[in-house]
């Protein structure tokens, strides 16, 4: 079990991410859906922030029919990832116009506000734990990095 680096909180994040948009629980290695757990296991990970509308990235969410489109509001696709120490996160602004930042629960790093379609942050996550983050501007808005071996 990974070490919680937000002190005082358990390092399960289930019950952190159950009201964040997008978020649809664990997934199993190598599944495609959105808005699930991912693991990756590659120096360099990357996390859409915005308001998606590309309805190839609906097809295989949770309960959607293979025509389903149309947009999650506010959100980090994927909303949780698993993945090594060492890992560097890069999140990119899908350019959909709202105003959004990237910022850690623990104070460990904050991005600054963006709406330009192709504006990143990165991070590089070095030990274990589980990170939380949010975006300021919008509460529906977390996610989740869990560093484990």
């Amino acid at each position: 079990m990974s070490v919680d680096s937000d002190s005082g909180e358990d390092a399960t994040y289930d019950d952190y991410l159950s009201d964040a948009n997008g978020y649809d629980g664990f997934q199993a290695d190598g599944d495609k859906r959105y808005g699930v757990v991912r693991r990756v296991h590659t120096g360099r990970v990357q996390i859409k922030v915005g308001s998606p509308t590309d309805s190839g990235l609906f097809a295989n969410r949770v309960g959607a029919g293979s025509e389903s489109s149309g947009s999650i509001e506010n959100t980090f696709l994927p909303a949780a990832i698993e993945t090594a120490p060492g890992t560097t996160v890069e999140w990119v602004w899908i350019g959909d116009g709202g105003r959004y930042t990237v910022v850690a629960k623990d104070g460990s790093f904050a991005s600054g506000y963006h709406t330009e379609q192709g504006a990143t942050f990165t991070h590089t996550f070095e030990d274990n734990g589980v990170t939380r983050y949010h975006s300021v501007s919008h509460e529906e808005m977390k996610g989740v990095v869990d560093m484990i071996n």
